[in-house]
């Protein structure tokens, strides 16, 4: 143990400043105050580590000197040796402000009020496993740790690493698995290089993360499966390398990634690593905004749970081999605003439920998969519903049902019944066309032409009216040249009517109708074919227009 005797000046003063809780400012105020630039300092600016450990916990002899300390307060310095508080209670605050730190820190198992690092530099890795601090843990001010930062199973009033830089590349850079944070959880502007690992973390405060430079190429920059954030998590503005991971993640306030760069582009030799934002059953209680982010590999929010909005206006959404957006089995109770400024990839929606989908036909993806997808309403500027065809028939896996009828009964509830009735008779021509398989191909599709084009598939039946007066006004010319030389009567006396061209037409195109013209008159030559063919089609017509009325096209 050091004694009086042993301490050189600058420890003597330390001893002396925390008997009374002063800073005690070794600087010289000058270019070589930077911690970086310690080999510069010499030993008249160095503390040993056994100082602090015997201010910190009163071992030894130190207290009979100078008195016990109300706060150790120290600048400027250089500490040399391993800190070692691991299990120890520290009965007053630890200020390092601007120091160097060579040796490694351990306080795990510690406990203390609070400790700041602020603007130190540590050579080594900081070991704070299941550290328990009343007030909060500062490393801000330009924070540098070369090594892992671990806080695992910690629990800290607040965690401060705003602009700090935390190094430890192809490992984990911050490790917090378990970590409580009583108020907030601040790594905005830090530059990370290796993996921030926080799953099963609980933030009661925020977590924010804006501004924040993430990197961890091919891994995990952002490792927060099982995550409790009661207020909003931020990413905004944040620049990211590597895999943001939520799975299972709960944010009561919102998910804000608006102006973010997250990458994370496809690798061939491990697909794994393909999702950008990977959070698969999250739960956010109010909005998650992408927002003018711009996005390199896929959002998987696949059995996510939004309590609000999906802002993507103005993101750029971009994962050319597979899909940009995945939300299968996604509940989002507010508007999907799919309004991004570019996409490359395909969208995943299958069975996902949300308020509304806004989007944009000059961002809509090449490929979609719409089976089971639910939405209250749909918009896009100024896109009819035959464009909006065009959007379903972007499902490339073969004719499913559900997606025209999901917009068939959103255009219904608008009260637009044209667009739904389109949309009904889309969905027939698409059932037909995939139905038909081999031989039967060509005479299927002539079938389906003329239930198209002849009753909507039964949700038209009045489009048969102009052929039949067609047929009404070829038939009414053809019989008046006719007669009487390829059109006689078939009695003579008084009981034979009088030939009428539009009534002998009508009575051959309606079946039910017997206006008494069609047995009076016998056709010969052209006059015969022509009254065969108008019988015909009045009863194909009559036919087609009878089963749709009943719903006979109409099946899936």
């Amino acid at each position: 143990m050091l004694q009086d005797s042993d301490l050189t000046p600058l420890e003597r003063a330390l001893c002396s400043a925390a008997a009374t809780g002063r800073l005690l400012d070794s600087r010289c105020r000058s270019g070589e105050d930077d911690p970086a630039r310690w080999r510069a300092w010499g030993k008249d600016r160095q503390i040993r580590a056994q100082v602090l450990r015997q201010l910190l916990t009163g071992e030894g002899y130190l207290d009979q000197a100078f008195g016990p300390p109300l706060a150790v307060r120290l600048r400027g310095a250089s500490v040399s040796g391993r800190l070692n508080l691991g299990g120890l209670t520290l009965r007053c605050p630890l200020e390092l402000h601007g120091c160097y730190l060579g040796g490694r820190v351990d306080l795990a198992k510690a406990e203390a009020s609070g400790i700041s690092l602020r603007g130190s530099h540590l050579a080594q890795r900081l070991s704070a496993r299941q550290l328990r601090l009343t007030h909060g843990l500062n490393l801000t001010g330009g924070f540098q740790c070369h090594g892992r930062v671990d806080l695992r199973e910690g629990n800290v009033g607040s965690l401060a690493c705003e602009g700090a830089t935390l190094s430890n590349s192809g490992g984990q850079a911050l490790s917090a698995n378990g970590l409580i944070v009583d108020r907030d959880l601040i790594l905005r502007s830090a530059k990370v290089t290796g993996q921030v690992s926080l799953p099963g973390a609980h933030v009661s405060g925020q977590l924010d993360c804006s501004g924040a430079t993430l990197s961890n190429f091919g891994g995990w920059a952002l490792a927060a499966d099982g995550l409790i954030v009661d207020q909003t998590l931020f990413l905004s503005s944040a620049k990211v390398t590597g895999q943001v991971r939520l799975p299972g993640a709960h944010v009561s306030g919102q998910l804000a990634c608006n102006k973010a760069t997250l990458s994370n582009p496809t690798r061939p030799d491990l697909r794994l690593w393909s999702a950008a934002l990977a959070a698969d059953g999250l739960t956010v209680g109010q909005s998650l905004i992408l927002s003018s982010a711009k996005v390199t590999g896929q959002v998987s929010l696949r059995g996510a749970h939004v309590s609000g909005p999906l802002d993507c206006e103005g993101a750029t959404l971009s994962n050319r081999s597979s899909r940009a957006l995945e939300l299968e089995d996604a509940l989002i109770t507010g508007p999907v605003l799919m309004r991004p400024a570019r996409v490359d990839g395909t969208f995943n929606l299958t069975a996902a439920r949300v308020g509304g989908w806004y989007d944009d036909p000059r961002t809509w993806p090449a490929t979609l998969r719409l089976e089971g997808f639910v939405y209250e309403a749909i918009d896009a500027p100024a896109v009819t519903p035959k464009q909006r065809l065009g959007w379903l028939r972007r499902h490339r896996w073969g004719y499913a049902p559900q997606p025209y009828e999901q917009l068939a009964s959103v255009y219904r509830r608008a009260g637009n019944d044209q667009a739904a009735r389109t949309v009904a008779i889309a969905k027939q021509q698409a059932r037909r066309a995939q139905a038909s398989r081999g031989w039967v191909r060509a005479p299927s599709r002539a079938w389906s032409l003329v239930l198209r084009w002849t009753i909507g598939y039964g949700y038209r039946p009045a489009l048969a009216l102009p052929y039949l007066a067609g047929l009404f006004v070829i038939g009414w010319v053809v019989f008046s040249h006719a007669y009487p030389t390829a059109l006689r009567p078939a009695e003579s006396g008084p009981g034979q009517p009088e030939f009428n061209p539009a009534r002998y037409t009508l009575d051959l195109l309606l079946p039910v109708a017997n206006l008494h013209q069609r047995e009076a008159f016998v056709p010969r030559g052209y006059a015969a074919w022509w009254a065969f063919g108008l019988t015909l089609a009045g009863w194909l017509l009559a036919a087609v227009v009878v089963a749709g009325l009943t719903g006979v096209f109409k099946r899936d």
